[in-house]
């Protein structure tokens, strides 16, 4: 009956154990599945939305080349032949060099001719053409309009010198081109290499998520293939030098992976249609391809495709399946030290569980005692440090939110500061420009390098980053201009959101009401730039609106510290600027923090407030601000990964601290059972009779603890690094004593 109870004893101080212990493992797998299952769907939204932007952002860069066509079509007086850098070294800031209007192109022509008689106007229309010239891709745009070109309105302050001398010129010059109110056939065609307009939009950092980024034909034919960000990948581990320098020719020729071992040939009427992710297997490796199709042909014609399938591209990203899996699988280091926390203490709870649960019969042997204490020890130890680290990491991210708060009222300052100065410089120059006194000011439609203009320089401009002003009729388009630098052609902006509220006097300001201006954000359809534009009305009647291009320099120009960055979003969550540029007016940043609730609460409220989000897959700590005078919000937003990576390490050095110390006792302890093994401590075993010697040792820990405290707070880090080898020693001796005493 002494054998059986001791067994059912001994098993159950075993099995209960390992119950727990089961239970722990299951709990923890079922959590780390459905996070795996969340972040693999996240990712993989995330990875084609970053496509669906490349794609957003080329049709976009397609359409404002095609604007940059037409603005060299309508040209007034600029050569009808263009061939890059054979005109630029005498007419570099003329206002007829066709480089000023064809930023990028190669080459170029335009031509005008008189129609038919009776023939009617006709609506602009534009083509693309895919040529190939020695291994080299072109985009070759053509335009061409049946209209009249108008004639000139009156400058800003009322003379008509310069529209009669160009009406006079209708009958003395024979070229159509400068003929105006008469219907004319303007064309155009002009090529750009395909690589400038694919270089800026295939190196954005954001796609480092994929090995490779393609750009193919609805065929599968690989145009263009960007390998930097596997090359940058590899260069962090060493493996430069492994980077393959084709993956994929042709996309047709891939095979996908449908079952376990079943696979198929990519289909490409799959790619086409629909945006998709594909398990692909090349002589490298085995690949998800993601592929995002354009909506509609990207181009009319190509000349190494067959239509319809070869004109309407796909963009496409590659990153292998280790990677992938790689980036859904981690798991942030604080979970981790949590988890390793937790397993830890409830490992160290198994000697508790041991004792409580031994039998009648069953006798405490000093290897019971011993892994109580060590147990006791590192329960101890951890609570310690998890009390302490969530002390010091609070106060780490008070400061860092602090930093932010202090960064986004420097921003929100300098902006305001800009947009000031820029609509008192716009006011200046408006008056300026239509000054009557001065009957030569207006010598043509576009006045350039007016920087080193001694009438300029005169007026002290409080902003000398507005760069253009320019003053546009009621149609929209602009009639004249004046630059600081270099000529940008005039073009329409009846669409602008800046022309429309400064028409409609729907005006804002940045602390002064007068300097009320109305404001975008743009991408320019001279330059195809990021600009800030400012506009107000007129002091011309005859031309309603002045407008501004300033550059803010506050924003456009910030330093941001490592892990740091801003974005100044609208109400539906664009993005207008971004401490990343290429980012201005592509990304909705509600999106990109997987609509964040919490975000779109402080924003539609205006209500400054932190918030913890979700940034293109990184958890990111942001600051929401209001702009207090502009339709605008600020958000500063800081990397969370830098602020734990700190705190990892400094758990490892006090770990490493705390297992040296540890040690120390430890290896006592060994060394005093090696030399006597029988020796029981007896003064330590628990007796009722020193109750009272219990409770005076618990006033001796804890003056002890409140001794150690202020040793850490009054004294230098090395006197803190003796007393911590001294303290739990005198602790130690301290009890022995007393415990002796007791016996």
């Amino acid at each position: 009956m002494l054998k059986k109870g001791r067994s059912a004893s001994a098993e159950r101080s075993a099995i209960v154990p390992l119950a727990i212990a089961i239970a722990a493992i299951i709990a923890i797998g079922f959590a780390y599945f459905f996070y795996v299952r969340d972040q693999r769907a996240y990712f993989s939204s995330r990875n084609l939305r970053l496509l669906a932007t490349v794609a957003d952002q080329l049709d976009e860069s397609l359409q404002t080349n095609e604007g940059f066509v037409r603005n060299y079509a309508n040209s007034q007086g600029t050569p009808k032949q263009y061939l890059s850098g054979s005109r630029r070294s005498s007419e570099e800031q003329s206002a007829n060099d066709p480089a000023t209007y064809l930023p990028g192109f190669v080459s170029a022509s335009r031509d005008c001719t008189v129609p038919a008689p009776g023939e009617p106007e006709s609506q602009p229309t534009f083509s693309r053409t895919l040529v190939w010239r020695g291994g080299d891709a072109f985009i070759r745009f053509t335009y061409r309009e049946l209209a009249a070109a108008p004639l000139p309105p009156a400058a800003p302050n009322g003379t008509t010198r310069f529209a009669a001398a160009a009406k006079a010129g209708t009958s003395a010059v024979m070229d159509p081109c400068r003929v105006f109110d008469q219907v004319i056939m303007r064309t155009a065609t002009a090529e750009i290499p395909l690589a400038s307009l694919l270089d800026p939009l295939l190196n954005q950092s954001l796609l480092g998520a994929f090995d490779d980024v393609m750009l193919a034909r609805g065929d599968g034919t690989v145009i263009s293939v960007t390998h930097e960000h596997a090359r940058t990948a590899l260069s962090r581990s060493g493996e430069e030098e492994r980077l393959p320098e084709h993956i994929v020719m042709n996309f047709s020729q891939l095979v996908e992976q449908t079952g376990w071992r079943e696979t198929k040939e990519l289909k490409m009427a799959a790619l086409r249609e629909a945006t998709r992710i594909s398990d692909v297997e090349t002589s490298n490796g085995k690949y998800l391809l993601f592929t995002q199709p354009f909506s509609h042909a990207t181009v009319d014609d190509d000349t190494h495709a067959k239509k319809p399938d070869g004109v309407r591209w796909i963009v496409a990203g590659m990153i292998s399946n280790r990677r992938f899996m790689y980036e859904v699988l981690s798991v942030s280091a604080s979970i981790v030290l949590i988890v390793v926390a937790v397993l830890l203490m409830m490992i160290c709870s198994w000697p508790y569980l041991r004792v409580s649960l031994i039998g009648d019969h069953q006798r405490l042997t000093i290897a019971d005692v011993l892994l109580l204490g060590f147990a006791a020890l590192i329960q101890a130890s951890i609570s310690t440090m998890l009390m302490l680290d969530s002390v010091a990491y609070s106060s780490l991210r008070e400061v860092s939110d602090q930093q932010l708060t202090t960064l986004a009222e420097r921003l929100e300052g300098g902006l305001e500061h800009d947009l000031d100065s820029a609509a008192a410089t716009l006011r200046i120059i408006d008056t300026w420009g239509a000054d009557p006194a001065a009957k030569d000011r207006w010598g043509s439609e576009i006045l350039t390098d007016r920087a080193t203009d001694d009438t300029v320089v005169a007026l002290a401009l409080p902003n000398p980053y507005v760069s253009i002003v320019a003053w546009i009729d009621d149609q929209g388009m602009q009639r004249y201009k004046l630059t600081m630098r270099r000529a940008v052609p005039l073009v329409p902006v009846v669409r602008r959101r800046y022309f429309n509220d400064a028409r409609m006097n729907r005006l804002v300001n940045a602390g002064n009401p007068a300097n009320s201006f109305a404001i975008e954000s743009i991408r320019s359809a001279a330059s195809g730039e990021t600009e800030a534009v400012i506009a107000r009305p007129s002091k011309a009647t005859h031309l309603p609106v002045v407008a501004a291009t300033v550059d803010l320099v506050h924003i456009t120009h910030a330093v941001m510290p490592p892990g740091f960055g801003f974005a100044v979003i609208e109400d539906s969550g664009k993005v207008l600027f971004h401490s990343e540029e290429s980012r201005n007016n592509e990304e909705n940043f509600f999106t990109e923090t997987d609509g964040n609730r919490t975000l779109r609460s402080a924003v539609y409220a205006r209500q400054a407030r932190s918030v913890d989000v979700r940034y293109w897959g990184t958890d990111h700590r942001l600051y929401v601000k209001p702009l207090g005078h502009l339709p605008w919000t600020l958000i500063v937003f800081r990397d969370k990964s830098l602020l734990r990576t700190v705190n990892t390490e400094s758990v490892a050095v006090t770990l490493a601290m705390l297992l040296g110390n540890a040690s120390i006792y430890l290896l006592v302890i060994f060394l005093v059972l090696l030399r006597n093994p029988r020796y029981r401590a007896p003064q330590v075993w628990p007796v009722a009779q020193n109750t009272p010697l219990y409770a005076r040792l618990i006033v001796l820990y804890a003056l002890t603890i409140l001794y150690a405290m202020g040793v850490v707070y009054a004294f230098d880090a090395r006197t803190v690094l003796l007393a911590t080898r001294l303290v739990p020693a005198q602790a130690i001796i301290a009890a022995m004593r007393g415990l002796d005493r007791g016996r």
